[in-house]
């Protein structure tokens, strides 16, 4: 019964140790092996009690049966009190290596992230690349930027150079805001470097019609927002200031808006003198007390390009030559529509407008090959909004000299 107890006994502390080393070791640690050969060696003993048992009487067994899991039980339970008992001391022996320095304080701002810099360092890169935006389109799109260059592309001549008027810009912005009427530079202006520009152009247009047949002098450009519309009206004031009775005719039947800056209305004009609407006397506007006149778009109509190439066009043209010694037509973009080169087709001389720094050269060419397409020569380029200053413009000392005229 003894040596029975003690097997189980060591049989069950085994089985404990080696669930203890499971929980380090895989099951093929040679701890491990060991020592499930060891608690082979026990079952094989207990077998043989057990072999040794069967052979007593079966109250014997049964007796025997119940000593040995009471003696058994009773082992492992003091064991396992010992064990707790032991732990309770190692663990009331133990001493914190853990003090308080500081009661911890909330703070009043989040450490990450900052947004002040943040901010700041956005700010700087979305500069640095906007920066490098505007410098890598500019070096991928090749925009006009001298005289020379269109002289040197095209083999024809530019007229005139207009120069950017900041004052007359401003005027134009409050305008917009309500805050005055539009102003004409040449008229309200009369000092400024671009005016002198444009009495240039009233010079160099002079001669470009002195061998000419025809009193229409057209006015376009490959792109809107150019100025030509700017450059008809102010050129045809210089005109009237000089003794030249000059009507201007607003030919972009699609966005004209000449009737703005002259406060005037759009209808009747020249869509409704084309379809028969109204007379050309109805139609004409004087600008003043000058020697100018204006003939607006009229009411805008539904098929531009058809009207205008209507013989009619050709009969007012030709009404507008008798009465008046210079015909300015101010006509619809060339590459936006076809409207402008149907109209550049009945004038004895045709300009292109370019502005600096924004029209490119590729728009400047599709522009002269669609008016040459349709056999429209071309008189000239004329260079407008140059800003002052500029390095690439070699009559930079120009810009120095001052005007004044007698009231």
């Amino acid at each position: 019964m003894n040596q029975v107890v003690e097997v189980e006994q060591r049989l069950a502390e085994m089985d404990l140790e080696r669930s203890q080393l499971r929980m380090s070791y895989a099951s093929q640690h040679p701890n491990i092996i060991a020592l499930d050969e060891q608690m082979e060696r026990l079952r094989e003993r207990r077998r043989e009690f057990d072999s040794r048992i069967r052979e007593l009487p079966q109250s014997q067994q049964e007796l025997l049966r119940l000593r040995r899991e009471a003696e058994v039980n009773s082992a492992l339970y003091t064991a396992m009190l010992n064990n707790a008992q032991e732990l309770r001391v190692v663990r009331a022996g133990m001493v914190g290596n853990v003090r308080v320095v500081d009661e911890a304080i909330t703070g009043h701002r989040p450490v990450r992230p900052n947004r002040s810099l943040t901010l700041a360092v956005s700010v700087v890169l979305g500069g640095l690349l906007g920066v490098f935006t505007v410098f890598l389109r500019n070096m991928l799109r090749r925009v006009v930027v001298s005289p020379d260059e269109l002289e040197k592309a095209f083999d024809l001549s530019c007229y005139a150079v207009i120069p950017e008027s900041e004052t007359f810009h401003r005027q134009e912005r409050r305008a917009q805001k309500g805050k005055g009427a539009p102003p004409i530079l040449v008229r309200d202006m009369p000092e400024d470097l671009a005016s002198e520009s444009l009495r240039g152009l009233r010079t160099g247009l002079h001669f470009a019609l002195m061998n000419r047949n025809g009193r229409c002098v057209a006015l376009t450009s490959p792109n809107p927002s150019a100025g030509k519309s700017f450059l008809s009206l102010n050129l045809a004031y210089l005109l009237a200031e000089a003794g030249k009775r000059t009507i201007v005719v607003d030919a972009d039947l699609r966005r004209g808006h000449i009737h703005k800056t002259l406060d005037v209305t759009r209808a009747p004009g020249l869509s409704d003198v084309i379809a028969g609407k109204a007379s050309l006397d109805e139609a004409i506007r004087p600008v003043g007390d000058s020697k100018l006149h204006f003939l607006p778009t009229g009411e805008i109509p539904p098929n531009p390009s058809e009207l205008l190439m209507s013989e009619r066009l050709d009969e007012v043209l030709r009404s507008l030559e008798e009465s008046y010694d210079l015909v300015i037509l101010d006509t619809a973009p060339v590459l936006a529509a076809t409207d402008g080169v149907l109209v550049a087709a009945r004038a004895a001389a045709v300009f292109l407008a370019i502005r600096a720094g924004t029209t490119s050269l590729a728009e400047v060419r599709q522009a002269v090959r669609a008016i040459y397409r349709d056999s429209v020569p071309i008189s000239g380029f004329i260079l407008n909004r140059l800003q002052q200053g500029s390095a690439r413009y070699s009559n930079g000392g120009y810009y120095h000299y001052q005007y004044s005229y007698n009231a």
